[in-house]
């Protein structure tokens, strides 16, 4: 299973957003900027950050739940108390590993047919890290991702894993992210690799035309895209 990331200061954001289901909304993220927050609520929620830091760090945060956001403002307490209760599992046998630097419709394109595919994308960061308030410009970036209802994680360790250096990058593989590559092992489990400046549907059509386990799993995820092999 993919680790967590944090909102502000490295808290709450390994796993930002779940792949929508097609009977609900996807959720919104909300806006925490603290507009309106009183000097009680600010500390409350400066506890539950620390909090929440130390869950993050011992993997405990997996996905953002649906929080309704006062117009006077987000109380940090909230999110980390709802964090907590979220659930669902995501799969991680496709990976599609991104960053903000792509230009912004190919970016857009990406996610919209990872969520078509439901797979994984992976960003490494978000410029100046997540520390010093950065946490609500790492919102503002991934908002109109999150919107397309695909998965997105922030998970610097995971580039490390596969050795990607070269964004976007496609992996394939035969089991979870934790079972083939998360451990930093020189040879992964079974897997199947592209990168470039291609589309999700471009390199899973090339996959798709081998034979195997994983020529199957590219056709399927074809397949719910809307496209035959």
């Amino acid at each position: 299973m993919l680790k967590i990331f944090s909102i502000a200061s490295s808290i709450l954001f390994w796993s930002l957003v779940q792949p929508a289901q097609a009977t609900s909304p996807v959720p919104s993220l909300p806006d925490i900027r603290g507009n309106g927050m009183d000097e009680a609520t600010r500390g409350r929620s400066g506890q539950a950050l620390d909090a929440a830091a130390a869950k993050a760090r011992n993997g405990a945060v997996r996905a953002l739940p649906n929080i309704r956001v006062p117009s006077s403002g987000v109380d940090i307490g909230q999110i980390a108390a709802r964090y907590g209760q979220a659930k669902g599992a995501v799969d991680e046998r496709l990976i599609v590993f991104a960053t903000l630097a792509m230009p912004k419709e190919a970016l857009l394109r990406l996610a919209r047919q990872a969520a078509q595919a439901r797979a994984v994308l992976v960003f490494r960061g978000v410029d100046g890290g997540l520390a010093g308030g950065n946490w609500s410009r790492a919102v503002e970036a991934f908002e109109p991702l999150a919107k397309t209802g695909s998965s997105i994680q922030i998970h610097p360790d995971l580039f490390k894993s596969y050795h990607v250096s070269v964004a976007p990058t496609f992996i394939l593989s035969s089991g979870s992210s934790e079972d083939s590559c998360a451990s930093d092992r020189t040879v992964c489990g079974n897997t199947l690799r592209s990168e470039g400046d291609v589309t999700l549907d471009y390199v899973l059509e090339r996959w798709a035309a081998g034979s195997g386990e994983l020529a199957d799993e590219a056709r399927a995820r074809l397949a719910l895209m809307g496209r035959a092999p």
